[in-house]
């Protein structure tokens, strides 16, 4: 997961790991844009302090990549519903951060890795339908 604030500061950490509705782990790779809200930046200093990021945000970001997975397929999260995954990840984030002074920009869906078993299938099924 990366989160890149309105500085242009990017700050990495591995992937999340989690279940999909169909019980396979999925590591994501995601990148989250978001800044402070200028109105209410002092209060996330005050209250929050300067390690916002650590204490809410990234928190935040895990919990709806968590939660959104738990709604789809495996299958669809690696193709055709990967948009959806991403925008259910953006709402669910929203409502999260919402009050919070944390304003987010865009989620990015990077890379999205399957098990290795899954992995292997897919691979043997290409190599199959290349040599057929």
């Amino acid at each position: 997961m990366s989160l890149v604030n309105s500085e242009g500061n990017l700050n990495r950490d591995d992937a999340v790991a989690t279940l999909s509705r169909d019980q396979l782990i999925l590591k994501f790779d995601v990148s989250v844009w978001y800044h402070l809200d200028p109105s209410q930046a002092n209060n996330v200093y005050s209250d929050i302090g300067l390690d916002y990021k650590e204490v809410i945000v990234r928190p935040a970001i895990r919990t709806a990549l968590i939660n959104a997975a738990t709604k789809f397929d495996a299958s669809d999260v690696m193709s055709l519903q990967r948009d959806a995954y991403s925008k259910m990840v953006t709402e669910i984030l929203l409502h999260e951060l919402s009050g919070k002074g944390i304003i987010v920009d865009n989620v990015l869906i990077r890379n999205v890795e399957p098990p290795k078993t899954v992995s292997d299938a897919i691979a043997a099924k290409l190599k199959a339908s290349q040599e057929a």
